[in-house]
């Protein structure tokens, strides 16, 4: 559809040029030539079927039609187009979504977040402007070619040689092309460090502010800024030097046309004026197309990088198996022999062999780095080890049945994500149909269901960017209760109380201690006192599980 509203409106556009030629000969323009013009002839025959004298008013009105059904089409031609820009960009921003949610948890987490982020934003705001100087271009071109094709039939020659020289003063802004796909690169580059300022500094806000550290990142902040700033500066330099050379070599071809179009070859006046009026059009249009095409280079390294990070992602893909057995833990999750190392990097877990019997609290310590959260992160299915199998009741942990054995895991991280949204929102995320009243029974699970009641609106209380309008001990507890509503087989709290007082500590206990024998629990924490009423204390050192015994 849209070729062929491309196609209406360049042949009505080319039409339209063509009838000037009667046009000015009707009104005394006749240079003898205009008699010989084939379509002159072939208007005045199907004027004549239709009983229609060739005559200044019909001619007009035939203009006016015209005028009036390529304005109709360049209406539906620009919407349709429009569309299809706005379409193409949401369809890559939610392939991209898609192909980071879909990776597997130990490539993210070697990724940079807020490179993910400006893929999304800046590169896809970009890749959006790339798209529609495109679809500009192909609009130009439509146009440059009904142009063409009209100055072709009325002087073929003088038409070459406009083209020729107009191909000559492209490539020689070659150069000019090359420097802007350059400095779209780097440009790429400075945009994702201002990103990454940005993004650390709001995540570290707190930090830097109790430090005193806001000049820091103010500078290095400006550094960064300042970097991309040259890049864009350059870039505008660069293009509007091309400009301003094509410019004057546009007027050098309108004098060198005007030239051999009188002297050399003596054009009829009538001819002589639709020509001028091809080419005065013409060169606007050749203009605008060498400048997106220098402005499509520049966005290229944008979307080139969203592609290689999007294939990264993709090349990294989790199984997504639809016909996978469901698997319950009524017995034990084994781990059997089990090693675990990131790409390039040192063993993490060595050869560890275990059992986490189902129903019971089992207790995880030991120093940082032993390897304690990325156990965790493979007995919830969020990765598999190198060698060796995690077991389930017997069934082993494979990309097969990964997704299904996650789906029967709750996690309660150290660091909670709640959204700015109300307390209601960020417990149904979890489960959009959930009942009122599972809502307070699991809070009430999770000792949070007297403070819930307390807040201004209840469920309904707007919480804050992060949860930051609740306390430490009050955010695990809501993310502890939004974890119960899943009705996990395996519920896993890697450092939860690390950063809690002792009462909101006590909080959390009380809370474990009215899910113990209800499902399977595996606490990771360095206090003693946060694990002493667990079932079996595991304390892992340097990858391997050194001691096993009751932590009492």
């Amino acid at each position: 559809m849209a070729f062929g509203l491309l196609f209406a409106a360049g042949l009505t556009e080319g039409i339209g040029l063509m009838l000037l030629i009667p046009l000015l000969a009707s009104i005394g323009m006749e240079t003898g030539m205009t008699a010989n013009i084939a379509f002159v002839d072939s208007l005045r025959d199907v004027l004549a079927v239709l009983g229609i004298p060739l005559e200044l008013l019909s001619l007009l009105i035939i203009f006016f039609a015209l005028i009036l059904g390529r304005a109709i089409l360049s209406y539906y031609r620009d919407t349709y187009l429009y569309r299809m820009q706005l379409e193409f960009v949401d369809a890559f921003a939610v392939q991209l979504h898609e192909s980071f949610g879909k990776a597997r948890w130990s490539f993210l987490m070697q990724q940079r977040s807020s490179d993910f982020s400006h893929v999304l934003t800046k590169d896809v705001f970009r890749i959006g402007i790339g798209t529609q100087l495109f679809l500009q271009a192909v609009v130009s071109l439509s146009l440059i070619s009904a142009y063409l094709f009209t100055s072709l039939y009325l002087s073929p020659y003088l038409t070459l040689l406009v083209i020729a020289a107009g191909a000559l003063l492209l490539w020689a802004l070659r150069g000019y092309r090359l420097r802007a796909l350059q400095l779209g690169k780097e440009q790429t580059v400075s945009g994702k460090a201002v990103f990454a300022s940005v993004s650390e500094f709001m995540d570290g806000i707190k930090l830097v502010k109790s430090y005193g550290a806001e000049k820091h990142y103010l500078r290095y902040f400006k550094q960064a800024a300042d970097s991309q700033r040259s890049k864009q500066l350059a870039f505008r330099r660069n293009s509007s030097l091309a400009q301003q050379i094509f410019q004057v070599g546009s007027a050098l071809l309108l004098c060198l046309f005007f030239y051999l179009a009188t002297e050399v070859m003596q054009v009829a006046v009538s001819q002589l004026l639709v020509l001028t009026l091809i080419f005065v059009r013409l060169m606007p249009l050749l203009s605008g197309l060498q400048r997106n095409y220098e402005q499509i280079t520049h966005m290229l390294p944008a979307y080139a990088a969203a592609m290689e990070l999007m294939q990264a992602c993709q090349a990294e893909t989790e199984v997504r198996s639809l016909c996978a057995e469901p698997l319950v833990l009524e017995q034990s999750i084994t781990l059997d022999n089990l090693s675990f190392a990131y790409k390039r990097a040192d063993s993490i877990l060595q050869q560890v062999t275990i059992s986490f019997p189902a129903h019971q609290t089992t207790a995880l310590v030991g120093p940082s780095g032993a390897g304690k959260s990325t156990l965790a992160d493979i007995l919830a299915g969020l990765m598999l080890p190198n060698s060796g199998h995690v077991l389930v009741d017997g069934t082993s942990l494979s990309e097969q049945n990964l997704l299904t054995w996650r789906s029967q895991v709750a996690y309660v991280p150290q660091d909670v994500f709640l959204f700015h949204d109300t307390l209601r929102a960020n417990m149904l995320w979890v489960d959009p149909e959930v009942s009122e009243k599972k809502l307070w029974e699991v809070l009430e699970l999770a000792a949070a269901k007297t403070f819930v009641e307390k807040l201004p609106q209840g469920l309904d209380t707007v919480i804050g960017e992060r949860g930051i309008r609740l306390s430490g001990g009050e955010r695990q507890r809501i993310a502890l209760a939004r974890a119960l509503l899943r009705k996990p087989d395996l519920l896993i709290l890697d450092e939860a109380t690390s950063a809690l007082d002792h009462d909101n500590e006590q909080h959390i206990k009380d809370s474990l201690m009215r899910l113990h024998g209800k499902m399977t629990i595996v606490l990771i924490a360095h206090r003693m006192t946060t694990v002493a009423s667990a079932d079996r204390l595991l304390v892992v050192r340097d990858g391997k599980i050194t001691i096993d015994n009751n932590p009492n």
